[in-house]
């Protein structure tokens, strides 16, 4: 067990796991230096010894810890000795925490566009492939390094458009959308010409082109409820507003309509379109099965066994044939 009583550098190392997900054995954390230690035979019986202890510091304090924990490197700024000022791209190590560092924007007010960042980057002598340094190249754009001071407080990670993000120097993240870009704010929104759709508290948001022929009224979904206690025993009719149909609809009926066969997410597009409409009862007034009806009017090429209703890439919601037909039909 990694117990940070014993040491606070210590974490679970997952990439070794047992049958129940739990790890096996354990790591120095990021950043800090991972140093041998010989284990007496006692001690390996016991599993009190894990054979290195781990270090926050290199003893030249304007080194980092390499990826692999086992040796100190400078940052490129460090061996040229030069400052942010006369080299604002270069690495140059950081107390705060204790790594190389690159120099990124802060988070300012939103611009509608692209913030430029540059992750960090560990270069290794290609005769010996030991780590050599440390620096810093631009990503590409769109993507964002995502620091730690973009955290809320009391969370440990950045969300945006519906996706978390966790800290990493070496990584350019993206958006949840290819369409998508961080902007100087660093929140993830629409390149021009794009709407933006999906609902963060459900799941990722997304961006599409056009919207669908039926774009409205989406989010209500009405539905008959017996009165038990009616001596009619009329059903009454109750509407209520969905965030899963405000979160899936747009997306999958704008993909759905205006269908690309070579994308993907096209044919799952039509499925959700096809599932909401069931979800809504196959009420013909619901937006999802209105959608559906219009893109089956559309007389979208490539029936399916001779099945007008069935098209091209659409599940098979309506029969205009007779039932006794469809059901005795071999």
């Amino acid at each position: 067990e990694c117990d940070p009583s014993n040491n606070l550098y210590l974490r679970p190392d997952t990439s070794v796991k047992d049958p129940h997900g739990n790890a096996l054995q354990c790591l120095c954390s990021r950043s800090t230096l991972q140093i041998p230690v010989v284990c007496s035979p006692g001690d390996m019986e016991q599993r009190i010894c894990k054979g290195f202890s781990c270090s926050s510091t290199c003893s030249d304090s304007s080194q980092a810890v390499s990826i692999d924990h086992k040796s100190c490197v400078p940052c490129v700024g460090s061996i040229f000795n030069v400052s942010t000022t006369q080299s604002p791209f270069a690495s140059f190590y950081s107390a705060e925490f204790n790594e190389c560092s690159c120099k990124n924007p802060t988070k300012t007010a939103a611009t509608l566009t692209p913030i430029s960042t540059r992750r960090l980057q560990e270069i290794y002598d290609p005769i010996t492939s030991m780590p050599m340094q440390k620096d810093c190249f631009e990503c590409p754009k769109g993507t964002a390094v995502i620091h730690e001071n973009l955290y809320d407080d009391g969370v440990s990670f950045f969300a945006t458009a519906g996706k978390k993000y966790i800290a990493d120097p070496y990584t350019c993240a993206s958006c949840p959308d290819t369409n998508m870009f961080f902007d100087s704010n660093y929140e993830c929104v629409c390149s021009s010409g794009y709407t933006t759709v999906g609902e963060t508290s459900i799941g990722e948001q997304a961006c599409i082109k056009n919207l669908p022929t039926i774009s409205t009224g989406f989010t209500e979904v009405t539905f008959n409820v017996d009165q038990p206690t009616s001596a009619s025993r009329v059903p009454t009719k109750t509407t209520i507003k969905s965030i899963i149909f405000s979160h899936y609809y747009l997306k999958a009926a704008s993909q759905c309509e205006y269908f690309h066969e070579l994308v993907e997410d096209s044919l799952a597009a039509c499925q959700t379109l096809g599932n909401l409409c069931a979800m809504a009862m196959y009420d013909n007034d619901a937006a999802p099965c209105q959608q559906f009806l219009n893109i089956i009017a559309q007389k979208r090429d490539n029936n399916y066994r001779g099945q007008e209703e069935w098209k091209y890439s659409l599940p098979w919601l309506y029969y205009s044939d007779e039932s006794d037909s469809i059901t005795n039909d071999r």
